[in-house]
């Protein structure tokens, strides 16, 4: 017996020995693991760029050579068939489309154990950073360059936009001595045309005044919105003044005629009254192209917008980037281009262009039985230029940082194993992609996130070379009606942990990822409403923007996310205001 519970306490403390070479030293016995199965890849040049897929193939040489028979490779999270010849594996990336491309090779080991080494692949073609700005040149801009397409239905212009200018021009009307303050509205009616808006306005007070005016828009430069008077129709003008100046002219007809009185005071009228119907359209069309000449001198989009309030560095431009179309049953409809204000100077291509041509067209399809008021494409090409401009002038990298990823990371290392989490730095843009690469999106609207180029400072352990996160997941956006805000949630499908020595790749540390968790935890941080990732209050910014209209703005009611069929690299929202 005494033996016996001798025997039993030493496994006991061997075991517990084990447990605290796991979680007290896991760097250590995941490179001792490292050096009893030395299994790595030789790349010509670790996260490579191509500027096109055309022909891609990547290859990479399996050391020791005869692992390479049975490596398991795939491409962002799909078994891909490899050509294997001696020690080097082969890939076909023929048919991969533009974006950062996980490459990986598995290894399957006694027990159960896999080891994973991870390349990326930048593949483009790449937009040119220090892209020409529009002048005047809209009509014959390259609609691919194009990164918002709005469109405001017609029933919402008469809902919301018409209620409020009718109030605004019968007070305008009621404080003029020409109407007087009991002057009534007896017809604004605004209809749209193929590009032609039809203003008709009748107003009866002391005087009675109707005009029909046929108004044309097209962009001004970048950011202006050119109105001119197209034609002016039957200008009418009645009442006590027009009265007064008409029995005048009657009676200096009838003294100069004598006699023919009668005659006289008739042509006399008739001469005055078509004097003062010229006159009057002549001030009418006079006072009207005036005033389309002062509104068209005002610029209609911002010269520029921060994106995070109190950042300069997310400064962007918009301006027009094609057409306005103006058309019955459709609204009002165009095209925007947004452009980064600050995209700094760093190494490497542009961003990632995938060639999206977004539609301009009637808001599509209905919400609850009713069609929305505002219709917005997002190409997925105007965020992946912001991604890259955010990198380079680091905004990216001050964002995470102020997030406070670095220190909850760290903490959470630190609670089972002594490795320190001392920083992130991010060397490369991650790239959105669209939901036709690699594995399928989950059940909702969803781009794909791969990224490459995260860099980890981990102490404590003996990784040998830099340390590398590569990783892909999916950006889900949802609108909280309750709050108002426009959240972005994340959902992590691959993540893998690197060293990269030279050309050499290796697989440390990634038995942390299964230890810890680490994606089910990620998932559960990245989740819609839990504030990790950045939020857009809709809500008050529509509020803000439209105070010109009502005091206290619009809101909005219902708002819908979706990627279109057969448009993956389009985010659609669709809102429903009030």
């Amino acid at each position: 017996m005494a033996r016996a519970g001798t025997e039993l306490r030493r496994w006991a403390l061997l075991g517990l020995g084990l447990t605290g070479m796991v979680f007290a030293g896991s760097g250590l016995v995941l490179q001792d693991s490292a050096r009893a199965e030395p299994f790595r890849v030789e790349v010509a040049a670790p996260g490579a760029v191509a500027a096109s897929s055309l022909a891609l193939r990547w290859t990479g040489r399996v050391k020791p050579g005869e692992l390479a028979g049975r490596v398991q490779a795939k491409v962002d999270g799909v078994v891909v068939a490899a050509s294997v010849d001696g020690e080097a594996v082969a890939l076909d990336l023929g048919a991969a489309g533009p974006g950062v491309h996980l490459i990986e090779l598995e290894l399957r080991q006694q027990g159960g154990r896999t080891q994973t080494v991870t390349d990326t692949l930048l593949v483009g073609p790449f937009a040119a950073v220090d892209a020409p700005v529009l002048e005047d040149r809209i009509k014959e801009a390259d609609l691919s360059t194009c990164g918002l397409s709005l469109t405001i239905a017609e029933s919402a212009i008469q809902r919301l936009l018409v209620p409020p200018l009718r109030e605004r021009l019968l007070g305008a009307a009621q404080a003029s001595p020409l109407l007087g303050p009991d002057t009534v509205l007896e017809q604004a009616e605004l209809t749209l045309l193929r590009d032609v808006m039809r203003v008709r306005i009748t107003l009866a007070g002391l005087n009675r005044v109707g005009v029909d005016a046929f108004v044309i828009a097209l962009p001004r430069g970048p950011r202006g919105l050119e109105l001119s008077l197209l034609r002016l129709g039957p200008v009418e003008f009645s009442g006590q003044l027009r009265t007064r100046a008409t029995m005048g002219g009657a009676a200096i007809g009838a003294a100069v005629t004598g006699p023919l009185a009668p005659l006289g005071a008739l042509g006399g009228w008739w001469v005055t009254d078509r004097y003062i119907e010229r006159r009057a359209r002549r001030e009418v069309h006079e006072q009207l192209e005036t005033g389309l000449a002062q509104a068209s001198s005002l610029p209609l989009l911002p010269e520029q917008a921060e994106l995070v309030i109190g950042e300069p560095r997310s400064a962007v431009a918009l301006q027009f980037c094609g057409p306005v179309t103006i058309e019955a049953g459709t609204g009002i409809a165009t095209r925007l281009a947004l452009r980064s204000l600050a995209p700094g100077d760093g190494p490497g291509p542009g961003p990632v262009r995938r060639g999206v041509v977004l539609e301009s067209g009637p808001v599509l399809g209905d919400m609850s039985g009713e069609t929305a008021d505002v219709q917005l494409d997002l190409s997925i090409d105007a965020v992946n230029a912001l991604l890259h401009a955010w990198t380079d002038n680091g905004l990216l990298g001050d964002l995470a940082a102020g997030a406070g990823w670095v220190p909850q990371v760290d903490a959470e290392l630190q609670a089972w194993t002594r490795l320190h989490f001392a920083g992130l730095k991010i060397v490369r843009a991650p790239v959105l992609m669209a939901a036709d690469q690699g594995v399928s999106a989950p059940g909702e609207p969803a781009w794909a996130l791969s990224f490459g180029g995260l860099r980890l400072d981990l102490r404590g352990g003996e990784a040998v070379g830099d340390l590398v996160v590569a990783g892909r997941g999916w950006v889900r956006p949802r609108f909280d009606a309750a709050s108002g805000r426009l959240e972005l949630g994340g959902m992590v499908d691959r993540l893998r942990l690197g060293c990269v020595d030279g050309v050499v790749l290796t697989p440390c540390f990634g038995a942390l990822l299964e230890l810890g968790e680490v994606e089910r935890r990620l998932d559960a941080l990245l989740a819609p409403g839990t504030g990790r990732l950045p939020a857009i209050d809709v809500r008050a910014l529509l509020r803000t923007r439209t105070r010109e209209l009502r005091a206290e703005g619009l809101d909005v009611e219902a708002l819908r996310l979706e990627v279109p069929a057969g448009q993956p690299g389009v985010l659609r929202v669709r809102a429903r205001l009030r």
